[in-house]
């Protein structure tokens, strides 16, 4: 790229220049990153609302301007040839005023709360509950201060029969690009989108950083192979990637150890790794790993990401604490179809650990490695979904999220239809949240909610699974909030031979 701006700037036509031409080709077909800057490559705006998203999709894009937030928004018509479809694409356009002072001292809130509610895990294996409730306030207020009047946009203007009626020309899935003044803020969240979805619908709304990127991230499954001239619009769920060849990277500093009070049939994180990889529920057992086999490099985990179609990363402290963002920025991923980082759990060795990496970053590298640089770097590396945490979450419910996840994804679900079984766990007793599981994933039944993954063991037991009215959330609304899926909803694995390394399909 640095010989394509010096021969823009010493020649009036570099175009013609076989120089310029073999470094375009070269970029175009090596760098995932040149790839993305490529807009011009990719058809109109109409295109991609028809091809590259599923029917009756609605993208909303958020953007900050001054004081003044403009929100944009567009649904891909239901099934159809593309001549019926396109006239039928509806649009919407509006501005709110939003004070930015405002805005940003909310941001800077959250922050603060987040960085107290980390140190607190420290010390104590559940949440500071007056810390979760300073953040439900602030997530209220967001939910009534601007997430509430864009609702009532959307709802004016999409779902023509109310949102109180179920109509098969209302919008399925949601997706929201908010730009980066507004990234920080887990507006997915918000109890309002229940009303146009749902309450049970906790993953219908997802985040993308534009629509081009959206677009991008499925071009493999939409545009044709060479030779052909006939595209393949996103009607449902595709295959993106390979169980078989899915990794799982778990606790790689042996930092997780249990300490004297607490209950010496604990499973740690070295056990859940091969009690999940054993049982076949997350990773392949030759490309996954813990940190009581041996302490991963920053190589060893590149190795684990070029060579697997889908990587989880359970551990505590930050992944970039684990991996330095240099090495995964420099990584082709184009072949990783899922990013699942289930990190930012905490201990007392984790800190310390981090602590001291980060003294010795730049404030430019730290704010590259916050979650919005994260997913961007994924994002223009080639990954097409990424699951990650925002906001510590306790280890408790880290791990039990984990095995939620990863048994949907398991079963042939999508990406999407996992991560709201994730957020949907339920508990019967919630002053047992933060219990943490024995040996083999025992719970007590009290801990235990009807769609929990231990249950299965439960039930074989004799044990009485309550009912759903009896249950409440596993995950608090701080909890709810650090987790956000951003890509591709609607890819799932496919099985495949035991330990192939073939192409992802």
């Amino acid at each position: 790229m640095k010989l394509l701006r010096r021969l823009a700037s010493t020649w009036y036509d570099p175009t013609l220049l076989s120089a310029h031409q073999a470094s375009i080709k070269r970029l175009r077909k090596d760098s995932p990153f040149f790839q993305r800057l490529r807009l011009s490559d990719l058809p109109p705006i109409s295109e991609l609302l028809l091809s590259y998203f599923p029917p009756l999709t609605l993208v909303v894009t958020l953007q900050m301007q001054g004081d003044f937030l403009y929100v944009g928004g567009a649904l891909s018509p239901a099934d159809g040839t593309p001549e019926q479809r396109l006239p039928q694409i509806k649009h919407m356009v509006t501005r709110m005023r939003i004070v930015a002072s405002e805005l940003n001292a909310y941001l800077l809130k959250l922050t603060e709360l987040n960085l107290a509610l980390e140190k607190e895990l420290v010390i104590s294996p559940g949440l500071n509950q007056p810390l979760a409730e300073q953040f439900e306030w602030i997530l209220a207020r967001l939910d009534s201060w601007i997430v509430q009047p864009i609702v009532n946009e959307l709802a004016s203007n999409f779902w023509p029969y109310t949102t109180n009626i179920d109509n098969p020309a209302n919008p399925k899935q949601l997706v929201i690009l908010p730009d980066y003044t507004l990234w920080g803020f887990p507006l997915e969240r918000c109890p309002s989108f229940t009303g146009l979805f749902g309450p049970t619908t906790k993953s219908v709304v997802t985040r993308d950083f534009s629509l081009h990127a959206a677009a991008q991230r499925v071009r493999t499954f939409v545009e044709p192979a060479e030779g052909s001239t006939d595209k393949k619009p996103l009607k449902a769920a595709v295959s993106g990637f390979r169980l078989d060849t899915t990794a799982l990277l778990t606790d790689p500093f042996a930092e997780d150890v249990i300490k004297a009070p607490d209950d010496p049939k604990t499973e740690s994180l070295s056990m859940l790794h091969d009690r999940l990889v054993s049982s076949k529920i997350v990773g392949n057992e030759k490309r996954s790993f813990h940190g009581s086999m041996f302490v991963a490099s920053p190589y060893d985990i590149k190795g684990m990401l070029i060579d697997s179609s889908a990587f989880l990363s359970m551990g505590l402290s930050h992944f970039f604490a684990t991996m330095p963002s240099k090495h995964f920025a420099s990584q082709d991923l184009r072949r990783l179809a899922l990013l699942g980082l289930f990190n930012r759990c905490m201990n007392d060795p984790a800190f310390r650990r981090q602590t001291k990496n980060d003294s010795m970053k730049t404030l430019r590298q730290m704010e590259a490695e916050n979650p919005y640089g994260t997913g961007l770097m994924a994002t223009f590396r080639g990954v097409q979904s990424i699951l990650m945490v925002s906001a510590p979450v306790p280890l408790a419910l880290a791990t039990r999220s984990l095995e939620v996840f990863g048994r949907a994804v398991q079963g042939g679900k999508p990406v999407a239809t996992a991560f709201g079984e994730l957020l949907s766990q339920q508990i019967k007793d919630p002053k047992m949240r933060f219990l943490r599981a024995n040996e083999g994933g025992e719970l007590p039944p009290e801990a235990r909610g009807g769609g929990d993954a231990a249950d299965a063991k439960g039930k074989g037991k004799g044990t009485e699974v309550a009912d759903d009215a009896s249950l409440e959330d596993l995950l608090q609304a701080h909890s709810q909030a650090a987790y956000s899926l951003i890509g591709v909803p609607w890819i799932f694995g496919e099985s495949g031979p035991e330990g192939g390394g073939g192409k992802k399909k």
